[in-house]
């Protein structure tokens, strides 16, 4: 019923972390149930456990990364509420098994990796911000997640907050932040052993934060990062209350009420929220309102446009993106193939064919490459009369010499298209290949070539590229397996 967990609800990508937190939470329940019954008097087994928790723990990774956040968790629980307590020397030993099993091993484990892959992690190489840039935004962002827990604001939520400041310097408000995240940790520790849960909530909140919110080179801020933390201010708040309440001698009659009145609020707040996704155009005209500099909106407009057919408006919405982020020039190579139809100039093709090459905005170059895609399409097709062969062909070697533009195969696809446009056969032949051999799974790329080959009488290349696709291991459906016999026969020497 909180309204800043409506986006990861209701946007069906993050179903992932919905269920990584299912998950989650059931190897924790495993856990917490093992120790209550040893608290009872009870063998502290291991075998139900061990299982259990294994069990849940991969089905957790196998849905989202965060999941890494298990030992984390049990530590927590462990310390906080049990206190490594036991009641004899035998499931003390048995309690140190499950320690070092789901929390000393996963974390050195961890580490090592870390260690070793470190470069990889944080390579911050295509973000516009740097390792220290994004600690001292994250404090401030985890700040911002907790004040929308507690005094939830929904002019400040949304699905996109790509919007939200980057912070380069020690300002007035990260050092706020930090502070801030200070006190925390000291109220923390000074309820430790006064009211466990209290502490156990804050720290909580603060673990959940641990992968998403801190070194790795991820988008700044994301709602869904909030789906399990946000348990643990509400348990820390329900539990300051309740002592509030029972040293203040505040009626159980009041007590109720403010707690009705809350749970409304937060209702009525996470019900209104929900209306704005009713339709596409809703919930973008509402992501408008709320975050008008954010490129993700803005691109989500541009789309809603180009289907309607409002090719004017879409660019509109695209230049957008440009004056908000001038790192981001997808809008070049989105208006020729809004234009291509109709009539390109030659410095529009200039430019994005410059776009295209010097693009280093990793979401951005996602865009380009799609957009390339279509215009080679329509190209084909005969579609695409305001582009001409060679432009396009400079258009997709721009792209294939541009690293941050990723999908290697689908790249290399497009391009060796463009160059057969241009009777260029034998580079056409080595870019086929090369996205056929990326992606083994995907016989168009290869089918194209067979019959590129043939048809300019090379069928003896044709039948190589044949065999070397009967020596695939790849196993293809029957329609596919089909095809490939049927080709082979014309090849005596395909076998």
């Amino acid at each position: 019923l909180h309204p800043l967990q409506v986006s990861t609800v209701m946007y069906v990508v993050q179903r992932m972390a919905q269920l990584a937190s299912l998950f989650t939470l059931l190897a924790l329940i495993v856990y917490v149930r093992a120790r209550l019954e040893e608290k009872n008097g009870k063998k502290l087994t291991l075998l139900f456990p061990i299982i259990g928790i294994s069990i849940f723990s991969t089905l957790a990774l196998l849905s989202k990364e965060s999941a890494v956040l298990i030992p984390l968790y049990i530590l927590t629980i462990e310390y906080l509420l049990f206190n490594f307590h036991t009641h004899n020397a035998r499931n003390r030993r048995r309690l140190w098994v499950l320690q070092f099993i789901f929390v000393l091993l996963p974390l050195i484990t961890g580490l090592i990796y870390f260690a070793s892959h470190y470069e990889q992690i944080l390579n911050y190489a295509s973000r516009n911000f740097t390792l220290s840039e994004r600690l001292l935004t994250q404090s401030v962002a985890v700040i911002f997640y907790l004040g929308q827990i507690v005094f939830p604001r929904l002019s400040e939520m949304g699905l996109f907050l790509d919007d939200f400041p980057i912070y380069r310097s020690l300002d007035l408000m990260v050092i706020f932040s930090i502070l801030s995240l200070l006190a925390l940790v000291a109220i923390a520790i000074y309820t430790r052993h006064k009211s466990p849960l209290i502490a156990f909530g804050i720290t909580w909140f603060l673990v959940s934060h641990l992968l998403e919110s801190t070194v790795l080179p991820l988008e700044m801020v994301f709602e869904h990062r909030n789906y399990l933390a946000l348990f643990g201010p509400v348990l820390s708040i329900v539990i300051g209350f309740n002592l509030l309440a029972d040293r203040t001698h505040l009626s159980g009659t009041i007590t109720k009420i403010i707690a009705f009145s809350i749970l409304v609020i937060f209702s009525l707040q996470t019900f209104y929220r929900t209306i704005s996704w009713s339709s596409e155009e809703d919930f973008a005209a509402t992501q408008l309102i709320n975050h008008p500099k954010s490129e993700r909106t803005h691109n989500l407009l541009a789309q809603i446009a180009f289907k309607q057919g409002k090719r004017e408006l879409a660019l509109s919405e695209l230049e957008q993106v440009s004056r908000i982020n001038p790192a981001d020039t997808s809008y070049h190579v989105l208006r020729v193939l809004a234009w291509c139809r109709d009539g390109v100039s030659e410095k529009q093709i200039e430019d994005a064919i410059k776009t295209t090459a010097t693009i280093q905005h990793r979401k951005s170059a996602r865009s380009v490459l799609y957009a390339v895609r279509n215009i080679e399409y329509l190209h084909s097709n005969g579609q695409c009369p305001a582009v001409s062969r060679e432009n396009l062909l400079r258009l997709t070697t721009s792209m294939v010499n541009n690293p941050v533009i990723r999908n290697e195969a689908l790249k290399y696809h497009i391009h060796a298209r463009a160059l057969a446009a241009n009777n260029q056969l034998n580079e056409a032949k080595t870019f086929y290949l090369k996205a056929w051999r990326l992606k083994q799974q995907n016989l168009q790329p290869v089918f194209e070539l067979i019959q590129l080959l043939r048809d300019n009488m090379r069928v003896e290349e044709s039948c190589k590229v044949i065999e070397e696709l009967l020596r695939s291991p790849i196993s293809y459906d029957n329609n596919n397996t089909i095809k490939i016999d049927s080709l082979s026969a014309s090849c005596p020497r395909a076998n």
